[in-house]
């Protein structure tokens, strides 16, 4: 991957393939749902949920260059937007006429009229968008977790509720756009078959004809505790699936971004060999008939913890919770599965390059979640080890957690 920073600050990585017919242009904005509260020239700025997400729809349907997604489809090229916790991406993918499509891009997204008009026309589809997220089990047990575990953070989830979305006016989001839609706060990568000198030319001058606001932005940090709010959590909807996850708020400010990154590999590992296919939980829940089929779990970094949340399908509430604690309180860290675990990591790392997302997005979530502009490499791997391994892992905090369940509203 080799990296260029033009003079205005923009980032680009660059990742050229021969092997390659296409190229994919993806320009990321290191702006997203979780990111409500900041400062611009000193001054305090707090915004709801969902800002992030209606700038995406906004700045793709509503360009001076006219809808952006119509044009690129109109021209064969697979494309699209999506905004998530920390940052918010725009990419197309073409095998023709790629750099017309890159100036439509690059100028499309940072060339829109902010009116109450256009406002209202987007606001309008993200309204259906919200309504029919309601109709999800995990969006709404989400929502519940996140008001049951955060005290000062506001943040529940990237698309806000329709109240929050009304409550947004055409000076709040003219401020968000021009405060994160700037060439420092941004970055591109091109991966593909290109000619990376022409391609970093065409970036740097299509830029060039742009301007953009000089204001100095901060994001704040939010004073947040250890400590849940509430204990459990109850989402009441038509269900025949009930449902029960336990979710762990975790402190991760001891650790490094580049302890971070490595941490992201061991927890992994970690939730494999205690919760995984394969581990001696999963296969005494079955047979002690607690769950059906499997645990699931997911995590996601916001501000300065790891939300670790584990559950399944079951109506033993109680009983799922206790093995659940038992195996947090009690891990199974074993050497073999640990090396077992670093090998399949190599093998995906060498497959990564078959596919250009397998080189895209690994790459920005090593950049935006971990300040790492580098790809993931075998002999990085090679540094990893049992002990650290165990060292990192036995040094979490898995005190702080809370239950929410998912029962039938009848």
């Amino acid at each position: 991957m080799n990296s260029y920073t033009l003079s205005n600050g923009l980032s680009i990585y660059c990742y050229n393939d021969s092997n390659k017919h296409s190229v994919s242009v993806n320009l990321v904005v290191k702006y997203g749902g979780f990111d409500s509260d900041f400062k611009v020239n000193g001054e305090n700025h707090h915004i709801v949920d969902g800002m992030a997400h209606l700038i995406e729809h906004y700045v793709l349907e509503e360009s001076n260059y006219g809808n952006l997604m119509k044009y690129f489809g109109g021209c064969h090229m697979d494309s699209n937007g999506a905004t998530y916790s920390d940052h918010t991406l725009f990419f197309f993918d073409a095998v023709t006429n790629v750099y017309e499509g890159l100036e439509r891009l690059i100028k499309g997204i940072h060339s829109v009229e902010f009116t109450p008009e256009k406002l209202e026309e987007t606001k309008f589809a993200i309204r259906d968008e919200i309504r029919m997220r309601k109709d999800q089990k995990s969006r709404r047990i989400m929502e519940e977790t996140m008001r049951n575990i955060f005290h000062n953070i506001s943040y529940r989830n990237n698309l806000g509720t329709i109240e929050q979305l009304d409550s947004i006016t055409v000076d709040d989001i003219k401020l968000c756009f021009e405060s994160f839609y700037k060439p420092e706060n941004e970055f591109i990568v091109v991966v593909g078959n290109f000619d990376e000198k022409k391609m970093v030319e065409q970036i740097e001058k299509l830029y060039q004809s742009l301007s953009f606001q000089t204001s100095k932005v901060e994001k704040t940090n939010i004073e947040e505790p250890d400590e849940i709010v509430n204990l459990k959590g109850e989402v009441s909807l038509p269900t025949g699936e009930p449902m029960y996850n336990l979710t762990f708020k975790i402190n991760l400010d001891h650790l490094s971004n580049e302890e971070k990154l490595q941490l992201d590999f061991y927890f992994s590992y970690f939730i494999k060999m205690n919760f995984g296919s394969l581990s001696p939980l999963r296969k005494k829940l079955i047979e002690k008939n607690i769950i059906r089929d499997r645990l699931m779990f997911s995590r996601q970094n916001l501000s300065h913890f790891m939300i670790f949340t584990i559950g399944s399908y079951t109506t033993q509430f109680d009983n799922l919770k206790a093995n659940i604690l038992d195996s947090i309180q009690h891990p199974t860290l074993d050497q073999e599965a640990f090396e077992l675990c670093i090998k399949d990591t190599k093998l995906d790392f060498v497959l990564r390059p078959e596919t250009s997302d397998g080189i895209i997005y690994p790459f920005i979530t090593n950049i935006v979640g971990y300040d790492y502009p580098h790809l993931d490499t075998i002999s990085y791997l090679d540094q990893f080890n049992f002990d650290d391994f165990c060292n990192i892992i036995g040094n979490l905090n898995f005190n702080f957690s809370t239950e929410t369940i998912l029962i039938d509203q009848n």
